[in-house]
């Protein structure tokens, strides 16, 4: 019965990280998403805004601070992609060793002792291994949060600018 709890808890383990590293590459793709929206805006307003004659000096304030957010939008986003320094499953080689010992056991009792070990050791490395992920996902989605808000900010930024020089002046 404890095995069979332990081995349902190690399933459930590896279920969860896979989990968390859909996550992590979700969290990283929107990144790269984000950090094409704002080149896409950047290099569009550019060309547009050169065409703007004589614009008003408010005019040119709101298209560079728009500029800016999109340019810092871009860089938070490539902090998103960092790459992070995370502990890891634990080497397989002493799972191997643990598991070679639960075999050799002289009796079935040892046997038995050996390969609860064998699960704990293992449960223990996922679990920390998810905990560092799930830490670092929260970290990425915060940073992409904040991205994507200056982008969103930028954009209309740019978008009130690209209006405001082609309607209103």
């Amino acid at each position: 019965m404890k095995i069979n709890a332990l081995e349902k808890t190690l399933s459930h383990a590896k279920t969860v990280y896979d989990d968390f590293a859909a996550t992590w590459r979700d969290i990283e793709r929107k990144a790269q998403g984000n950090i094409a929206i704002a080149g896409i805006f950047l290099a569009g307003s550019s060309l547009i805004f050169r065409t703007v004659e004589n614009p008003s000096c408010s005019l040119a304030v709101v298209f560079f601070i728009s500029v800016a957010l999109l340019a810092i939008s871009a860089i938070v986003s490539v902090f998103v992609l960092l790459v992070s320094e995370m502990e890891g499953i634990e080497d397989i080689e002493v799972f191997r060793k643990i598991a070679e010992n639960s075999v050799e056991a002289d009796d079935s009792e040892n046997a038995k002792e050996s390969y609860i070990d064998f699960l704990l050791k293992q449960i223990q490395s996922w679990e920390k291994t998810c905990v560092g992920l799930y830490n670092e996902n929260s970290i990425k989605a915060k940073r992409l949060k904040a991205a994507q808000i200056i982008l969103i900010i930028g954009v209309f930024g740019v978008v009130s600018v690209i209006f405001w020089a082609l309607f209103l002046t």
